[in-house]
């Protein structure tokens, strides 16, 4: 096998992304030779994909989903390999929540693409559970919801609700756990004035990451390898927010204790108000809203005038007119 770039210059046959839909088995018959010589044979199908928005749809997409007892070790190595000599493009797909060219793109050939389908890979364990902060491992086709449902099932924990959870987080559970760190979450966290919530912990909820397991290239042994790269590694912060071209297969994260939000939403701020660039224009922009409350996420319907805001603020107690939810 020719040399290849290092993990440093990595090609786009290097990297992907990961997981979800309905398939449609196909039979060895229709797999490439070369494939079958390789030993990669079981668990392929064809699938349609289609993302969030409708708007990128491809039919009959080659995709590979591991079963939760495989070695993920010997089998992803192997069907990298496989891509590689066969001019593929290997790319993860998860619950497809997005709009975003990561897994399929206007410009790509989806005859040429092998997506990966980390579905499977689900699981869950405490590596350390303390007063004042845990660290969980996890594959990443774990749904959000499952993964704060696991986190808050904990017994540790110093916060105002049951258990543990992530710094910020994505209001959607319906996206894996694989997804949500590829786009780096929805937004970032900042300081807010008087709060008393750990500053060590803002930006991206990618930046909760202690470790990572990805897929690479090695470029010693001139093969594809599953690696896991711990926090201070170099190379990590590229993987953290791998933007949808990088498998990764389990990552370990650190979680806080659980605590209270109270969600505000709002639809009486006109568009001219809400984004205007100047902060002082009133305490109703954007940038007022974040330096004051921290939590915040705007929706603008077309052919409306008043975007929807939702605001969030930590609340230990639940104020007398608000309604409590999970």
């Amino acid at each position: 096998m020719p040399d290849k770039p290092s993990i440093q210059n990595p090609s786009r046959r290097q990297f992907l992304k990961r997981t979800g839909i309905s398939f449609t088995a196909i039979s060895l018959s229709t797999l490439p030779m070369s494939f079958m010589l390789t030993g990669c044979t079981d668990g392929f199908y064809k699938v349609t994909y289609e993302n969030w928005s409708l708007r990128m749809r491809a039919k009959n997409v080659r995709a590979y989903k591991p079963t939760a007892t495989e070695n993920l070790n010997e089998t992803l190595p192997k069907i990298a390999a496989w891509a590689l000599e066969n001019d593929y493009t290997l790319r993860a797909i998860g619950s497809m929540h997005n709009w975003s060219p990561f897994a399929m793109g206007e410009d790509d050939d989806p005859s040429a693409i092998l997506l990966i389908d980390l579905g499977n890979i689900t699981h869950t364990s405490m590596d350390y559970e303390g007063d004042e902060y845990g660290i969980v491992r996890a594959g990443t086709g774990i749904h959000t919801t499952k993964f704060y449902e696991y986190l808050n099932t904990r017994r540790r924990g110093n916060g105002t609700a049951p258990g543990y959870a992530l710094m910020h987080t994505p209001a959607p559970g319906d996206i894996t756990l694989g997804g949500m760190l590829a786009i780096g979450g929805h937004g970032t966290g900042v300081d807010v004035p008087g709060s008393d919530e750990p500053k060590r912990l803002n930006g991206s909820v990618s930046n909760m990451v202690l470790s990572l397991t990805a897929l690479v290239w090695n470029n010693e042994s001139k093969a594809y390898e599953l690696r896991e790269f711990k926090r201070g590694d170099g190379i990590i912060d590229v993987l953290m927010v791998g933007l949808g071209r990088i498998i990764i297969t389990e990552v370990t994260m650190q979680v806080v204790p659980n605590y209270n939000l109270r969600c505000i939403s709002r639809f009486d701020i006109s568009a001219d108000e809400l984004f205007n660039e100047k902060e002082e224009y009133s305490e109703n922009t954007i940038a007022s809203l974040t330096r004051t409350h921290g939590r915040m996420e705007v929706i603008w319907f077309p052919y409306t005038n008043n975007p929807w805001l939702k605001v969030w603020k930590y609340s230990p107690t639940k104020p007398k007119y608000s309604v409590a939810t999970t």
